[in-house]
């Protein structure tokens, strides 16, 4: 894959559950890798639940393959520049071994 497509800098998080100030457990996100990506929307809806308008995104998430990491389907990306949250739905096969390819949602709602 070319540099120049991947202009997006994404951290790479996985969930872990810490302990509050009462020892009732907290899920956290815990930084594992900050990479280059390349970030392309698939496609996109919206639609009517609970007396509410949603929005839903499908994302494709590109980046180098990293020796020694195995990402999950419960993990998450946020990019660096404006924190928006991708939650990784698939590790999607790939026909190159240096090509990492996530398919990840991001979605939002309106009141």
């Amino acid at each position: 894959m070319k540099a120049g497509l991947m202009r997006r800098r994404v951290r790479l998080e996985r969930p872990t559950t810490l302990a509050d100030d009462f020892g009732a457990p907290v899920k956290s996100w815990a930084l594992v890798a900050e990479v280059d990506a390349a970030v392309d929307s698939v496609s996109g809806r919206e639609f009517f639940a609970g007396d509410r308008e949603l929005a839903d995104a499908t994302w494709r998430i590109t980046l180098r393959w990293l020796p020694g990491l195995l990402v999950e389907p419960d993990w998450r990306c946020v990019d660096v520049d404006n924190a928006q949250v991708f939650d990784i739905r698939a590790v999607l096969p790939s026909h190159e071994r240096a090509v990492l390819t996530l398919a990840a949602s991001c979605g939002s709602s309106e009141p």
